[in-house]
């Protein structure tokens, strides 16, 4: 299954269009992603019962999870931005992805 997190505006535009759904849809479903942050589907409260659950037929919603942080200052003095860790865990908790941002 793909997270909804695969595609970008316009390739959100075209996989919803798979399903006849309106372009103003994908602008509804993109905005509770990206500045609201929905972490469920069913949060999306401005879109039909019916679009929600083909969404969670076909889509997973994994946020990201930091998990750990260190104070750059420990390694590199002049900086102060932290190294950030993070792992991206599925529903399962099995860590699919590492990155590592210094």
């Amino acid at each position: 299954m793909k997270t909804i997190y695969d595609f970008n505006y316009e390739q959100l535009q075209m996989e919803f269009a798979k399903f006849n759904y309106k372009k103003y849809r994908s602008d509804q479903t993109f905005k509770w992603l990206y500045r609201k942050r929905a972490l469920s589907f069913d949060n999306m409260s401005d879109l039909p019962k019916e679009m929600i659950q083909n969404l969670k037929d076909n889509y997973c919603i994994m946020p990201l999870e930091v998990v750990e942080k260190f104070n750059n200052s420990l390694v590199f003095p002049t900086y102060d931005e932290p190294i950030v860790f993070i792992k991206v865990i599925n529903e399962l908790g099995n860590i699919v992805d590492e990155t590592t941002k210094l």
